[in-house]
């Protein structure tokens, strides 16, 4: 069972080493984590349908699952800024992130998609 943990674990971290010398965007960060779990997914997959132990098999149907879960929440990054003069919403809107008309505790709310 700790083969998947491990497979993900290095798929991650090569996928972040070949990035982290230009610097990495928070869009960048969501999209290896989304790429990985598809790794995952695809892995539960493939021994779901191949293996024949029944603890396997419930296993990796566990992780598409929830793997599957994390990559659909994952289509856009959220943040929060105080309006008014020195707010950050300049530095923000310019990375392309829209002010949704929100406010939570006083603060506008932006939204970036990530596809």
């Amino acid at each position: 069972m700790k083969v998947p943990a491990i497979v993900a674990t290095g798929v991650l971290s090569l996928a972040v080493a070949g990035v982290s010398a230009q610097g990495v965007t928070d869009a960048q960060i969501a999209s290896i984590v989304v790429t990985a779990n598809q790794v995952d997914i695809d892995a539960g997959k493939l021994a779901a349908a191949t293996s024949k132990n029944k603890d396997l098999k419930a296993f990796a149907q566990r992780m598409v699952t929830d793997h599957e879960g994390v990559n659909k929440a994952a289509t856009e990054l959220v943040t929060s800024w105080v309006p008014g003069d020195g707010s950050p919403e300049g530095f923000y809107t310019r990375f392309g992130f829209e002010p949704t008309g929100e406010v939570e505790e006083g603060e506008l709310v932006g939204r970036l998609p990530l596809r």
